[in-house]
């Protein structure tokens, strides 16, 4: 009887563990990582060089798969002109097959140039995990002195493994093993 009562209790916990793990798995929850580096910057309004070359960085955002729509912006690492950018200045807009990354004072994928702040927009293909091809990536600075446009650059995407799925995995390994335990404690005795 205490048998049968040990492998329901056993049961009941795995199937208990197995729900969690189902509901901690969110559709939007495949985090990737995007690092970038744009370098070879000439100027669209026939100003001095670029004041930043090359600029790189990294965004962490969420979708569905790595080539589908950014569904959110986790945290981004860029700094143009001595301006860190935070994940709450920063949008994304998917349009005709590639993503653009950009400051939202203007707009995504607008470049501000009134010398209020920095602005930038980075676009790039996606095509999964690995080496992406990057297209373009224009900046200005707070001076309003001009903008520029990368000719060159490099973007890798990476999958993030989310902390919560480790630990729920993590703390259903213990949860089966500690079972296990106890279930040969007791029929030792």
């Amino acid at each position: 009887m205490e048998e049968i009562l040990s492998n329901k209790l056993s049961s009941v916990a795995l199937v208990f563990l197995l729900a969690l793990c189902g509901a901690a798995s969110d559709v939007y929850a495949n985090q990737y990582r995007l690092d970038f580096s744009a370098y070879n910057f000439s100027s669209i309004f026939g100003s001095a060089p670029a004041p930043d070359d090359p600029v790189a960085g990294s965004f962490i955002f969420s979708a569905l798969s790595p080539i589908a729509t950014i569904s959110a912006l986790h945290s981004i690492s860029i700094n143009i002109d001595g301006h860190q950018y935070l994940a709450n200045e920063v949008g994304t807009v998917f349009n005709a097959g590639f993503f653009t990354v950009g400051g939202i004072s203007s707009g995504v994928t607008v470049i501000y140039t009134n010398g209020h702040m920095p602005d930038f927009a980075l676009s790039y293909f996606p095509r999964g995990l690995g080496a992406e091809s990057f297209l373009a990536m224009l900046y200005t600075t707070t001076a309003g002195t001009g903008g520029w446009v990368s000719s060159s650059g490099t973007a890798i995407l990476s999958s993030v493994p989310e902390p919560t799925r480790l630990s729920i995995m993590l703390g259903g390994l213990g949860a089966i093993l500690g079972i296990s335990v106890w279930k040969r404690s007791r029929l030792d005795r």
